[in-house]
């Protein structure tokens, strides 16, 4: 009998889920970066938010890397906003008000009550008040740190305050074409105070020492807070198109659209604070203790020491790149992203840059494999092939009459291309000169495409499913006899059938002799399906918030685990996964992408089979110190969970070393998840 143990444990998340469903874990794999918006300090946290991919928090005060912490309640991505009141995080959107968390960013709550307005554009706390500033709503505060808000708009002639600042208990406010405000009792009433100020479009502001500077489009502006008289203090700043500011220690910082400047209080003289520091559009700077944070559009985090400014880059675990295409081949994991195709060899634990004649690598759609010929299908560029599984590559364009090339898949014999122009072109693989294909109308939009080697079938937005019958794929024909839908998303081959995933019809299956299509949706928690893919025995259907996977030709649909890990609002846009590959991933559109083992797949019969790994719980009941037994000495544990009685996450301990654990929490029922290299179970444990 093999033995583990934990010392005492502590709650530090809550995740609500079913315990019907604790039988997987998607863990993002990368790669890293994307466009960071803000950065707020929380206790001894960083919290940083993404445009388009949420909130994360730093793992440590090394600030050695990211974590994701969105999986609960947060159901919008568009992060524009962050600040902290006592132990709460409050996170402002641009689609869906203000979020607030109790629990370090662990789960969150939408708080808008007395919110008429929910694109906000700045947070800030002033007291025991929450001041929220929006795009047309004007000025709100909330006296209950962010459950409820109410409009503070006397005095304020402009409606879009998109950024604050604080001097004692006075409120500098910076709108958007009406410069700024300033309110000395909290808010409730405004003035402005814009003389001297020359650029009404306020992007920035920080109060240093007795000075209250301001960014604009225009460069920087400075004034004594004892009496507001704005002047223009540009000089050394290399770039005037200035978006946020903080300060530190005696110095202001200016992120702008050419890095990073700073300067002391005394001084009007800005000096270039960038090496290290990579060349892109700065969005915020965030400070916590000796330690700034540089937001960038396109690149990431950065982090620097105030003392010395040289940056490095720190986007471990910020997964935040938009992602267009994955293709997995046994350990070979291929993606497509808007920094360009990152290939993995060793399952997505490592990536590398993979762009070296590919001329159009920013806006790849698609690849695919012809024997070890690796083809990618692109926006502006066509076809692109490499012999090398990605390292280089070469164009492959002989015939196409047009570059925008958004499917591509390899037949037993040939390539076939679909067109952004609702064109679709062949060519044998071993001497690539496209032809065009007969059988379509021009101008359809194509969605998605699959084959079993021979049959192909192409997927439409509004024209159903075409097909061609030959390796070839020459001539092509509806195929939509029974089809409920024709908003076809996605396409997977299993075996002798074929499965479309439509939006707002669910999944249809028919076979390879164009048998009528019949719906198969039992068990899928949305008709709105984004993806499909089949391999082994499985075919997983991706959605909004996760997946479901079949293993009885979608007779029934099954979830590994759909509420854990992957955000709410993250679309499932694409899948990959092969019979020889122990992982599935998922593509999104802004938090890079998802893995899972394989194994924890829905269990049937078939060539992938999950093995549990069985454990007990001893003594059980107990008062809340027990001892984990695993039954197969050969085993080791990767995680251990517990749940309560209602299955939320109450502590999660990776790679535990011991056998013993004591639980600090009350009488009543638990469950203990215990996942293992080769499986993992549940226990119901009983604290009395």
């Amino acid at each position: 009998m093999k033995f583990f143990s934990i010392k005492t444990l502590t709650i530090t998340a809550i995740f609500l889920l079913s315990v019907a469903h604790l039988e997987a874990h998607w863990t993002s794999k990368g790669p890293y970066g994307g466009s960071v918006t803000c950065f707020a300090v929380a206790d001894t946290n960083v919290f940083l938010g993404t445009a388009e991919g949420g909130v994360f928090r730093s793992v440590n005060q090394q600030f050695l890397s990211w974590k994701y912490y969105n999986y609960t309640g947060l159901t919008s991505p568009k992060i524009t906003a962050i600040t902290a009141i006592g132990t709460k995080v409050i996170a402002g959107t641009m689609d869906s008000g203000a979020y607030v968390s109790s629990n370090m960013g662990v789960s969150w709550a939408m708080h808008n009550s007395g919110l008429s307005n929910l694109y906000i554009t700045s947070l800030i706390t002033s007291g025991p008040a929450v001041f929220a500033g929006t795009m047309g709503g004007g000025v709100f505060m909330s006296a209950d740190s962010g459950t409820t808000w109410m409009a503070m708009n006397t005095g304020l002639t402009n409606m879009m305050p998109v950024t604050f600042a604080l001097n004692g208990t006075d409120i500098y406010a910076g709108t958007m074409g009406g410069g700024i405000f300033v309110s000395t009792n909290n808010g409730v009433s405004w003035s402005a105070v814009n003389t001297g100020l020359t650029d009404m479009n306020i992007h920035g502001l920080t109060v240093s020492g007795n000075s209250i500077f301001a960014a604009t489009g225009s460069g920087v502006f400075a004034s004594p807070t004892s009496s507001i008289s704005w002047t223009l203090s540009n000089t050394g700043l290399g770039n005037t198109y200035v978006n946020g500011l903080n300060s530190s220690g005696g110095y202001v910082f200016a992120a702008t659209n050419g890095g990073v400047y700073a300067t002391p209080d005394a001084s009007v003289s800005w000096v270039s604070a960038n090496t290290g520091l990579v060349n892109d559009t700065i969005q915020a700077v965030g400070i916590y203790g000796t330690t700034m944070f540089a937001a960038t559009k396109n690149s990431g985090a950065y982090k620097a020491s105030v003392l010395t400014m040289s940056w490095s880059k720190m986007n471990t675990g910020l997964n935040n790149l938009e992602t267009y295409a994955i293709y997995n081949s046994n350990q070979l994991v291929i993606g497509a992203t808007n920094k360009g195709v990152y290939v993995s060899r060793d399952l997505a634990a490592s990536w590398t840059a993979s762009n070296s004649g590919l001329t159009d690598s920013l806006f790849v759609t698609g690849f695919t494999f012809a024997g070890s010929v690796l083809f990618a299908s692109t926006q502006h560029g066509g076809v692109f092939m490499s012999n090398d599984t990605g390292t280089t590559w070469m164009p492959m364009n002989a015939g196409l009459t047009t570059m925008d090339i958004t499917q591509i898949i390899a037949t037993n014999t040939d390539l076939v291309a679909a067109a952004a122009n609702g064109n679709i072109f062949h060519t044998p693989i071993s001497t690539i000169n496209w032809v065009l294909c007969t059988g379509v109308t021009p101008g359809m939009t194509f969605t998605s495409i699959a084959t079993d080697g021979n049959t192909t079938f192409i997927g439409t937005n509004g024209n159903g499913v075409y097909m061609a019958m030959t390796s070839s794929s020459s001539s092509w024909m509806a195929d939509n006899s029974g089809l409920g839908n024709m908003n076809v998303t996605s396409l997977a081959v299993h075996g002798s059938n074929v499965f479309a995933g439509t939006n707002g019809g669910g999944v249809f299956k028919s076979d390879m002799m164009m048998s009528p299509w019949t719906a198969v949706n039992s068990g899928l928690p949305t008709m709105n399906i984004e993806s499909l893919c089949a391999a082994g025995q499985y075919v997983v259907a991706g959605y909004r918030g996760g997946v479901h996977a079949t293993f009885d030709d979608g007779n029934s649909w099954l979830p590994p685990n759909v509420e854990l890990y992957i955000p709410a609002y993250a679309d499932v846009k694409a899948i990959s996964f092969t019979s020889a590959s122990t992982r599935v991933f998922l593509s999104t559109p802004a938090n890079s992408y998802y893995s899972n083992n394989i194994t924890e797949l829905p269990s049937g019969i078939g060539d992938v089979q999950p093995q549990a790994d069985a454990f007990s719980v001893y003594p059980n009941p107990n008062n809340g110190t027990f001892r984990v037994d695993l039954a197969d000495e050969n085993s080791h544990i990767m995680l251990i969970s517990i749940y309560d009685g209602l299955g939320n996450l109450l502590q999660q301990i990776d790679h535990p070393a011991q056998n013993v654990i004591e639980m600090g929490y009350p009488a009543g029922i638990y469950f203990i998840e215990v996942r293992t290299d080769r499986g993992g179970s549940v226990q119901k444990m009983i604290i009395r």
